[in-house]
């Protein structure tokens, strides 16, 4: 009797975790690191192998963007609607001025592993952390 309660108890417990599913587009090879939205409608998601995917529409779909880099996207940032920073591995810099729509590369900082960039005013170029 008591297997069957510890067998029952794990079962209902790994089913209550919430789990993330990528629904639009599927993107099954890619981990994605962090999600930010400027407004309630526009969003941008960064992760694993250069991959960069945009909402309009609250989340409902999402469309790739062109990278320029195969490198892990670990962080991003946004100063307002439009003015936004990437950074990632292998001192990945990225940044957009029309809310994610493009990205360009800015001046690598290192060759190291970008963790985190954060900033608040879009006329101040961000220092990422390592």
């Amino acid at each position: 009797m008591i297997r069957i309660i510890i067998v029952l108890a794990f079962f209902v417990g790994s089913q209550l975790v919430a789990q993330w599913k990528w629904q639009n587009p599927a993107l099954s090879a890619t981990t994605f690191r962090e999600v930010k939205f400027v407004d309630g409608s526009a969003g941008v998601a960064v992760g694993d192998f250069g991959t960069i995917v945009r909402t309009t529409d609250g989340g409902l779909k999402w469309s790739i963007i062109f990278s320029g880099t195969e490198s892990r996207l670990n962080s991003l940032s946004f100063a307002d609607a439009r003015n936004g920073w990437i950074c990632g591995a292998n001192g990945t810099v990225l940044r957009s001025t029309d809310a994610g729509a493009t990205w360009i590369h800015g001046q690598p900082f290192g060759q190291g592993n970008l963790v985190a960039v954060k900033f608040l005013n879009p006329s101040v170029t961000p220092t990422p952390l390592t």
